[in-house]
């Protein structure tokens, strides 16, 4: 399953990169509600790709990026699948996918929770 989803999780990074580089390079507090700004742009196609993955693909992103939010490098000593399902499990799932990529897209430091969900689960 993980194999299969790592370029498209690389995908994602670079995206989530893109986006937090333009809000950490910037002093306007304002940039999401502007219409043509950098930043809306940046979130826009991440939001784009996000929706162009299957509902299972967005799920499988969104455990990843609470794995590696929510877990501890001491609790790396467990097996990745059963750490995965277990988050995944943990998890209220919505049905709607244009949920799921909201919660994904409005994490700033989704790039960094990938990266380290990614490491932790030996992707």
């Amino acid at each position: 399953m993980f194999e299969e989803m790592r370029d498209v999780l690389n995908e994602v990074i670079d995206l989530a990169r893109e986006k937090r580089g333009i809000l950490d390079s910037s002093n306007d507090f304002n940039l999401e509600g502007m219409e043509e700004s950098p930043y809306s742009t940046a979130r826009k196609r991440l939001t784009d790709y996000l929706e162009s993955l299957s509902y299972d693909q967005v799920r499988i992103i969104q455990t990843v990026m609470y794995v590696g939010r929510d877990t501890s490098y001491e609790m790396t000593d467990i097996n990745p699948k059963d750490l995965y399902e277990e988050k995944f499990n943990s998890l209220t799932w919505h049905e709607n996918k244009s949920i799921e990529i909201s919660q994904i897209v409005q994490k700033e430091s989704l790039d960094e929770y990938l990266i380290k969900g990614i490491e932790i689960l030996r992707i």
